[in-house]
C-alpha cells in the first residue's frame, strides 16, 4: 500500500523529469556540438558523496597518492549528512568484539579495519570521540553457554577482553542487574571502546586533506548529480549547481544511490537493495547505562540486536535500538527517493523473486514484523520497552520515548541471481569507475575500504601516479 501510494505520490515528480530530461538533452547538445558553451573543469578523481566514506577517500586520495587534482561534490549543505549523521547510526566503533554475528575471520579483518580509523581519530581527530566501557550481555543458559564458548574463541584476537559475571556486572552497570531475577543466568564480555561523532570524522577529512598544500582539492556542497555519462576515456559529469566536470576516474560513495547509478551506467546488474530502516528510542533525564551494553545477535537475521548506548554529548541520555522494518526509500524520510528504490531492479521478476525470497523467511519475516509494531503510536513504545527489559530489567514505558526524526536507511545489498543476501559492505567496479555501497559497519571500516579502492584508483590512471604506502604504514604503525 505504501509503494503505491508513493508511486501516485510520483506521479508529479514524472512531469517535472520531463523538462529535468530536456534540459540534459539540451546541455548534452552543448557539450558535444558546441563545447565553447560548457566550461568542464578537469580532474583526475571526481568523487560522488560526502559522507564519510566519500569524505575517506578524498583524505587517502590527498596525504597518500601524488594525484593532484581531486573533487569532491555533496548534495547536502554539510559533510556526512545522511546515513553519517550522529542521529542515523549508533555512533559505535565496532571492532568485532561485542558484535556476536561475526565469525572470528570476519572479526579480524573488521579489527584491522577499524584499528585504522581508531589512530587515525586519535592524531587527528580528538574532538570526533569518547571511549569508554561496553559490553556483550548474554541472558538465559542457551546464550550465557554460547557466550562463553565464544569468550574462547576470540579472546586471543582481544586480549583486553574480560569475561564479567553477575557481581562484576552489577558494579559496572548497576541498572543492568537491578531487578532482575535473581535466579536468570547472566554472563557479559567487557572491554572498552569509541563512541563516535562519524559526521565530526567526515568534516575532520575534508579539513586534514585541505592542509596539503601540493594538491588542488575542490569540494561542493550544495551540489547534487544530475547527469554521468561516458565520453571516450572520460566521464563527464553535471550538477544541479550547473558546474560540469571533466574526470578521469570517478567514485561514488552515495549509500544505497551508489547501486542505482552503478545500473544506469550498466554494471551491477546482479544484485538489487533491500532498503532496511532502523529507528530508535531514546530515555531521557536519568544515566540509565555507563556505556555500550549489547545482547546476543540472534541466529539468521543480518540486523543489529538491540543495544543501548549513552550518547555521544550527554551521558543522561540513553539511545535504544534499532528497530528493522523494509521501506521502499533509500534515504530516510525522504519520499522523493522512493523512486529511485523502484528503479533500481525491484520490479524486475529477479528483483522481485530475490526480494519476496528472502522477506517470506520465516525468521525473518517474524522479526520484521514484529519490528513493525514498534512505531505504533502508544503501543509500540510498550513493546519496545518489553523488548528493552533484557538490557534493563526496571525499563518501563514511561522511561522511554520514540525519537522522531531519527535513523538511516541500511542498503542491504541482495544477490538476485541467487537470491541470497550479501553480508557487508561492497563495491562494484567498472571502467575507471568505483562505487561503494556501505551498511554496516561502513563508517567504522571506511579508512580500509578508501585504501583499497585507491589502489583501484591507481591502476585505472596509470604508472604514472603511485600510492605512499611507506607513508601509510608508518601512520598506521603497520609493519612493512
Amino acid at each position: 500500500i505504501i509503494q503505491l501510494i508513493c508511486i501516485f505520490w510520483n506521479s508529479g515528480v514524472l512531469i517535472k523529469l520531463t523538462f529535468i530530461y530536456y534540459y540534459d538533452i539540451i546541455q548534452l547538445r552543448n557539450i558535444f556540438i558546441n563545447k565553447k558553451t560548457i566550461k568542464m573543469k578537469e580532474l583526475d578523481v571526481l568523487i560522488i558523496g560526502g559522507g564519510i566514506t566519500g569524505t575517506s577517500y578524498l583524505y587517502t586520495l590527498a596525504k597518500y597518492t601524488n594525484i593532484k587534482n581531486i573533487g569532491l561534490i555533496e548534495m547536502r549543505s554539510e559533510y556526512g549528512d545522511v546515513n553519517t549523521h550522529f542521529n542515523n547510526n549508533s555512533q559505535t566503533l565496532h571492532a568485532g568484539d561485542i558484535e556476536t554475528n561475526y565469525t572470528l575471520e570476519k572479526a579480524k579483518v573488521v579489527k584491522a579495519a577499524t584499528d585504522l580509523l581508531a589512530m587515525y581519530m586519535e592524531k587527528n581527530a580528538i574532538h570526533t570521540f569518547s571511549k569508554g566501557q561496553k559490553m556483550i550481555l548474554a541472558v538465559g543458559d542457551e546464550e550465557v553457554k554460547a557466550l562463553d564458548k565464544r569468550f574462547k574463541e576470540f579472546q586471543s584476537l582481544y586480549p583486553d577482553l574480560k569475561r564479567i559475571e553477575r557481581d562484576e556486572i552489577a558494579l559496572l552497570e548497576p541498572h543492568v542487574v537491578k531487578g532482575r531475577n535473581p535466579n536468570e543466568k547472566i554472563l557479559a564480555l567487557y572491554t572498552t571502546g569509541y563512541t563516535v561523532n562519524f559526521k565530526a570524522v567526515a568534516t575532520s577529512f575534508v579539513s586534514e586533506a585541505k592542509k596539503i598544500t601540493d594538491k588542488e582539492i575542490s569540494t561542493h556542497l550544495n551540489c547534487g548529480l544530475k547527469t554521468i555519462f561516458r565520453k571516450g576515456s572520460d566521464y563527464i559529469v553535471t550538477t544541479t549547481t550547473g558546474e560540469t566536470f571533466l574526470a578521469k576516474t570517478v567514485v561514488f560513495a552515495t549509500g544505497a544511490h551508489s547501486l542505482m547509478y552503478a545500473k544506469q551506467l550498466g554494471y551491477g546488474k546482479h544484485l538489487t537493495i533491500l532498503p532496511v530502516a532502523g529507528s530508535f528510542y531514546y530515555a531521557q533525564d536519568e544515566k540509565l547505562l555507563n556505556g555500550k551494553v549489547y545482547t546476543m545477535q540472534k541466529e539468521k537475521l543480518p540486523f543489529a540486536a538491540v543495544h543501548g548506548d549513552p550518547e555521544f554529548d550527554n551521558e543522561n541520555v540513553t539511545r535504544f535500538g534499532p528497530t528493522a522494518k523494509v521501506l521502499p526509500m533509500f534515504v530516510r524520510h525522504s519520499f522523493k527517493t522512493v523512486f529511485d528504490f523502484l528503479s533500481t531492479s525491484v520490479w524486475t521478476y529477479e528483483g522481485l523473486r530475490a526480494n519476496l525470497k528472502v522477506i517470506s523467511d520465516k525468521v525473518l519475516l517474524i522479526y520484521m514484523l514484529k519490528n513493525l509494531t514498534y512505531d505504533i503510536p502508544f503501543l509500540g513504545r510498550f513493546f519496545f520497552a518489553k523488548i528493552c527489559q533484557k538490557i534493563i530489567p526496571a525499563l518501563s514505558f514511561w522511561h522511554i520515548k520514540y525519537a522522531k526524526g531519527t535513523g538511516g536507511i541500511r542498503p542491504q545489498l541482495l544477490n538476485i541471481l541467487t537470491g541470497i543476501m550479501e553480508m557487508g559492505d561492497a563495491r562494484v567496479e567498472g571502467y575507471r569507475i568505483l562505487f561503494e555501497i556501505t551498511p554496516s559497519p561502513g563508517a567504522s571500516v571506511c579508512l580500509a575500504n578508501a585504501y583499497h579502492g585507491v589502489q583501484r584508483i591507481i591502476s585505472f590512471l596509470g604508472d604514472q601516479f603511485e600510492f605512499y604506502q611507506e607513508e601509510w604504514n608508518k601512520d598506521f604503525d603497520i609493519a612493512a
